[in-house]
């Protein structure tokens, strides 16, 4: 992972798109990566796009999160109101906001 991080980071590019970065490592691992990847894309000040299936870490890493579904961005803002104020009942489900 940080393999590839720094072969992206070297181009600097002006958007960095990560997919599941921290999927293939144990929770320990990840909450480093997390971290030194937060602190990296501050200083550098980067763009990014993050897909994550992690509300928390979507929630605590992002200034701005987007709900999709079927490929349609359902809901985009910052986390706070996404997860108090979502828009549909299908934003509900997929965030697990319906106590199920």
């Amino acid at each position: 992972m940080r393999t590839s991080l720094a072969r992206a980071l070297v181009l600097e590019p002006e958007v960095l798109f990560l997919d599941e970065p921290f999927a293939a490592v144990d929770q320990p691992t990840r909450r480093r990566f997390v971290r030194e990847l937060g602190e990296l894309l501050r200083a550098r000040h980067f763009a990014t796009v993050f897909v994550t299936h992690d509300l928390a870490e979507a929630s605590g890493r992002c200034d701005r999160c987007a709900v999709l579904d079927a490929g349609s961005i359902l809901q985009h803002e910052a986390p706070r109101h996404l997860f108090s104020q979502p828009r549909t009942p299908r934003v509900v489900e997929i965030l697990g906001l319906d106590g199920s």
